[in-house]
């Protein structure tokens, strides 16, 4: 029996020190520093298709409809409502969506078209750019959502869109053979076979990057860009010194992993496995291990 077939754990988010797990009965979030739950819905979700979700807020695709809420963190409670979508925002067959890292800036994939929004504008009174259309793209990677912008990795190279006085929109440099891509609050890095460049606003340009391998996974975070594979957890940026890295145990067959903050979680053989600089093993909700 295969690992896809016997799993009902569908996806695995880290943002800044919590966790959320997505199995067939909803979401369940939990604080990797003290393991207290909740859950990030107003309501539970069921049929969820793809979710996204950051510390502040969530959208989920849940049949043919998109659903967002916003959550409030208090010493002692998360309190989540439901966030209607702006009103030119509608959907016809929603397959993926995607969350800023720190913002409430949502990108979803509709009809081969991507949609994007964030309280109805990029950036209020900003000339936006239009993204590209996603059924043209010749294998395309998830999106990348920044603050007032977002970019797509494909075969021909990476397109940015939003806010068009932006550098991150406006000064992408040329790609050939993309194989990553990483969007910060208002900069983005990427490899191809011309090496690891960034562009943006205040980018780097002799950025401290590790050496990058096919299958290594980047994400945003502080203070700069994580990168993760084989080798632990390691963050990079204009400072002299390198982070990291951190280690967390051995994956069996791993699927999904997302990571911020030195935290680290993936879905593999086991369920969801976590794991850092804080605490070698992070606690999972008994929920989520198989």
């Amino acid at each position: 029996m295969t690992f896809e077939k016997k799993s009902r754990i569908i996806d695995v988010d880290v943002s800044h020190s919590i966790a959320c797990g997505t199995d067939m009965t909803g979401t369940l979030c939990w604080k990797l520093t003290d393991g207290t739950q909740y859950m990030p819905t107003p309501e539970p979700l069921f049929d969820i298709k793809d979710i996204a979700i950051n510390h502040k807020s969530g959208c989920a695709i849940v049949g043919q409809e998109v659903k967002c809420w916003t959550n409030r963190h208090s010493r002692t409670r998360v309190d989540s409502y439901w966030k209607p979508l702006p009103t030119a925002v509608t959907f016809t067959d929603p397959k993926k969506i995607f969350v800023a890292h720190t913002s409430e800036n949502y990108c979803a994939i509709d009809s081969g078209e991507i949609v994007c929004w964030s309280s109805g504008k990029w950036n209020p009174g900003a000339v936006n750019t239009a993204p590209p259309k996603y059924a043209d793209l010749r294998n395309p990677s998830d999106i990348e959502v920044g603050r007032s912008a977002a970019c797509i990795r494909h075969d021909d190279g990476i397109d940015c869109w939003g806010a068009k006085s932006l550098p991150l929109v406006s000064d992408v440099p040329t790609f050939t053979n993309p194989t990553h891509l990483v969007v910060g609050l208002s900069y983005a890095c990427a490899k191809g076979d011309e090496g690891v460049k960034c562009w943006g606003q205040a980018p780097a340009a002799d950025i401290n990057a590790p050496e990058l391998l096919p299958h290594t996974e980047l994400r945003f975070g502080y203070p700069g860009v994580n990168s993760y594979d084989e080798r632990g957890m390691s963050g990079w940026s204009t400072r002299p010194a390198q982070i990291g890295p951190y280690e967390m145990q051995e994956l069996v067959n791993p699927i999904d992993i997302d990571f911020d903050y030195g935290y680290v979680c993936a879905l593999d053989d086991t369920g969801i496995v976590c794991g850092g600089r804080h605490n070698a093993a992070a606690t999972v909700p008994a929920r989520f291990k198989y």
